[in-house]
């Protein structure tokens, strides 16, 4: 994935940001950016159809995003837009075929039963917020996320644990969408740890798209 982030002084003209959502009286960052996921069963070897493994499966989308910072609160939050296509209009076989071959690794032989072309338009919204912040060592936070679309429909529900020189604001996101977050230099040792739960209602790149027809998938009833 790559991503491009900027700000903007003057009101937007663009419409797709009427789409997007951002906290109030909060820093903000734009952002754009494109992404290839490719996925496989676990024995890429077999040349026929893996049946009770996920099915090969390729996915290439744009994005569209706002990141927004509460500097009161540093609570944060992420909207985005997705469009794309996932099948092997994507070129995901070639793609991971060519690697491979660069690393000198097996190629990949059930491709042919890949999922089907189909539309990927997805909306995301993550939103963290700071539960226990005692000083600049120690950070809890607490995240809830929804994704709801053509390619996935899940929400997740999750905090992190960080330890370590984290000085006042130490998330990656959160100091790029915060000029207050001004950079350190030298070394800086941290620990993260970030468990979560998540639902998942639909995935195509289990499932297939909708109203397409696919060599094999898996079921809904197969899915936990």
């Amino acid at each position: 994935s790559l991503e491009a982030f900027y700000g903007r002084r003057l009101p937007s003209g663009n419409p797709l940001d009427k789409l997007l959502v951002a906290l109030p009286r909060s820093t903000k960052l734009y952002f754009y950016g494109m992404a290839s996921r490719i996925f496989t069963p676990t024995d890429i070897s077999y040349p026929r159809i893996t049946y009770g493994d996920r099915p090969y499966a390729s996915v290439l989308y744009l994005s569209h995003g706002l990141v927004s910072v509460d500097r009161d609160t540093h609570a944060y939050l992420s909207s985005s837009l997705s469009v794309g296509a996932m099948g092997p209009a994507t070129g995901g076989a070639d793609l991971q075929s060519w690697f491979h071959q660069v690393i000198g690794y097996r190629k990949p032989q059930g491709w042919p039963y890949q999922t089907s072309n189909s539309l990927v338009l997805d909306y995301r919204l993550y939103h963290e917020r700071p539960l226990l912040h005692p000083n600049g060592h120690f950070h809890i936070s607490g995240n809830i996320d929804v994704e709801a679309g053509t390619l996935v429909d899940n929400m997740g529900l999750g905090f992190t644990v960080a330890a370590g020189q984290l000085g006042d604001f130490f998330t990656r996101d959160h100091a790029l969408a915060d000029p207050a977050a001004t950079a350190v230099r030298g070394w800086r040792l941290q620990a993260f740890l970030h468990p979560e739960f998540r639902l998942l209602f639909y995935d195509a790149t289990l499932e297939g798209g909708f109203f397409t027809s696919n060599k094999y998938v898996l079921d809904g009833h197969d899915l936990e």
